[in-house]
């Protein structure tokens, strides 16, 4: 239908969801007013990327904090901005790879609804890199993608980080981000 959506930064703990028709106007149907407030304290993560499917649905990344380590959160909400309690747990799914931080930066939905996410991770011994994750449309981990639904392709001393993601005609994923190695070379 053309609308689109944006997430922006009000602060470290404060994003804003803002949804406008195709031609330009915030659109009064979602939320009201056509924004969303969305506080830590509110969802308990911090929201870092946004994509909704064909029906509508919305998808919201974010890293939560699950006592020592952060974990992957994504939140569903209804075309009109309420949470969908349908999905995971309660409208939120959560996912992560033992003793590690996750921060998921880039989320997309596939053409058969599974959930695609990006971003990076640091292990407890040091080791930092990349990971992409596959959820079911239900919020489930995707075990058929590896056992916790996640990836972790390069794990090592240098830094890595990926933003984005893609999924190419033939089914690969694109994982597309950041790599400097310990002497600062990008």
């Amino acid at each position: 239908d053309g609308k689109m959506l944006t997430l922006s930064y009000a602060d470290s703990i404060t994003r804003y969801v803002t949804r406008v028709t195709a031609q330009g106007v915030v659109d009064s149907t979602f939320e009201g007013d056509g924004i969303q407030l969305l506080t830590y304290q509110a969802l308990g993560a911090s929201p870092e990327d946004i994509t909704a499917n064909t029906a509508g649905d919305i998808f919201l990344s974010a890293y939560f904090d699950q006592g020592n380590f952060e974990i992957v959160a994504v939140f569903k909400f209804t075309p009109s901005g309420v949470r969908d309690s349908s999905f995971g747990n309660n409208g939120v799914a959560r996912m992560g790879e033992p003793n590690t931080d996750c921060y998921p930066y880039g989320i997309m939905i596939a053409p058969d609804g599974r959930i695609l996410l990006t971003g990076e991770v640091y292990t407890n011994s040091g080791a930092q890199g990349i990971f992409v994750g596959r959820m079911m449309p239900n919020g489930q981990a995707d075990s058929s993608f590896s056992s916790t639904g996640m990836s972790t392709p390069y794990l090592n001393a240098n830094y890595h980080t990926a933003a984005n993601i893609a999924l190419q005609p033939d089914g690969k994923i694109l994982s597309v981000g950041t790599y400097i190695d310990l002497q600062g070379e990008w």
